[in-house]
């Protein structure tokens, strides 16, 4: 790719991530308006998430070759879809029943976007800053972010109660049987998954000297 394809590439990302929080907002307000309407708990924190995007693309852009700043971009796409959807269904079916089309469909997809969020978010952290793995050691926390992902995606899209905000709001092709498996999944993966990246960038701060020392030491 080359330099300046990479930089509309990322700065596109970014916009569309920044667009996508900037209508989560206004439909949040709409909902706010129909008192009892059920609010989308992670708001604050998912709108922050334009601060991650733009840190991704000025990477991303000057650095294309370095796939923290691309996880970073895909982040930022992942969390406001996640936002964006969520606060449609809200709104399409419960503040305003049948005002919007696809409001089941946007459940739908809110459902399964969090394995999704945790395996970008393991992965940027797993390889900042230099892009690689901190030694070969750590290809099995890769292996297991993939595989968790993959799981999670499959096994959120199919649970009747998925962890993703909506309250009242069941997932349209939930199967009952499908969520004690997605919450084990998440209740005992993700976690380890943290402590591991975790652990990583303490391993890089020990073996690393100059320039990356100084950006662990930031980071």
């Amino acid at each position: 790719m080359s330099h300046r394809a990479a930089t509309r590439l990322a700065w596109s990302l970014c916009g569309l991530s920044v667009t996508l929080t900037a209508l989560s907002l206004l439909l949040l307000f709409l909902n706010l308006s129909h008192p009892g309407t059920h609010i989308f708990e992670w708001w604050l924190g998912n709108s922050l998430v334009v601060i991650d995007v733009s840190v991704g693309a000025i990477v991303a852009s000057r650095r294309p070759e370095n796939p923290v700043g691309w996880l970073l971009c895909l982040f930022g796409v992942a969390v406001s879809t996640s936002s964006f959807t969520a606060q449609y269904a809200i709104y399409a079916l419960l503040a305003q029943p049948n005002s919007l089309p696809a409001g089941q469909a946007m459940a739908w997809i809110a459902s399964w976007i969090l394995p999704i969020m945790i395996g970008l978010q393991v992965f940027y952290l797993l390889l900042f800053p230099t892009g690689r793995l901190p030694s070969g050691r750590w290809r099995w926390v890769a292996w297991l972010t993939v595989a968790f992902v993959v799981a999670g995606v499959i096994l959120s899209a199919f649970s009747s109660d998925p962890e993703n905000g909506l309250g009242p709001i069941r997932n349209p092709l939930g199967i009952e049987s499908f969520t004690p498996l997605y919450d084990a999944l998440l209740y005992s993966i993700a976690p380890l998954l943290f402590v591991a990246v975790a652990l990583s960038v303490f391993v890089r701060l020990r073996h690393t000297v100059g320039v990356e020392r100084q950006q662990i030491k930031w980071f």
